[in-house]
């Protein structure tokens, strides 16, 4: 769950991604370009999208709810 380095806990990588997607896997699951799939998160209110810089991330829950309906 969490890994230690110099006595802080952190996350770990592996767990934290399991909890949102990139792009570029909503792209597939959309069968849309990349391209697309950036335009689509920038405008959408349809499901909850993370932005952190010029990164992007979209909570797995939100998505999969809107997506499977």
């Amino acid at each position: 769950m969490f890994s230690t380095n110099n006595n802080t806990v952190q996350p770990n990588h592996s767990e934290r991604k399991e909890e949102v997607y990139l792009v570029s896997e909503v792209a597939e699951k959309l069968k849309i370009s990349e391209r697309s799939a950036y335009d689509f998160c920038k405008s959408t209110k349809e499901f909850k999208v993370i932005r952190c810089g010029r990164s992007i991330r979209i909570q797995k829950e939100s998505f999969d709810r809107w997506f499977y309906g």
